[in-house]
């Protein structure tokens, strides 16, 4: 996570704020790997907050490329696969209004609330599997 923090980020955590952040209860990591074994490199990875009804980022990063672009993205999706519409219904992410991720987020279904940009997550009581609701601001 460190390496990929320094390789990615504008401001990058260091390994104790990594650490700091994952020994709090709520918060889980995630990460994304080009492989299998041992050697694996970690292309991209989340950190996020539960609480009763909601997940929130707090970082993910995705190492410099294409491919781990893509990891980012099923980073995402995944996160979104874990939303229900009866426990925890939005995933929330808070990033800078100038941030060039924006319109992706935009356009996969979140949509912004002062300044953070939230996906909100819906069903109806015949729905068997809940989907998120598509809104663009």
């Amino acid at each position: 996570m460190v390496q990929v923090e320094k390789e990615a980020s504008v401001d990058p955590l260091d390994e104790d704020d990594i650490t700091k952040l994952l020994l709090q209860r709520s918060v889980i990591g995630l990460g994304a790997f080009d492989g299998t074994d041992n050697a694996a490199q970690m292309l991209a990875f989340v950190i996020y907050e539960l609480d009763q009804t909601s997940m929130e980022v707090l970082r993910l990063t995705a190492a410099p490329g294409s491919i781990a672009e893509a990891a980012k993205e099923a980073i995402m999706t995944r996160l979104k696969e874990k939303l229900s519409h009866n426990r925890r219904k939005t995933l929330r992410v808070s990033i800078a209004d100038m941030d060039p991720s924006l319109e992706r987020y935009l356009a996969t279904g979140f949509k912004e609330v002062s300044r953070t940009i939230t996906l909100e997550f819906t069903a109806t009581e015949n729905q068997e599997s809940p989907t998120a609701k598509e809104a663009v601001a």
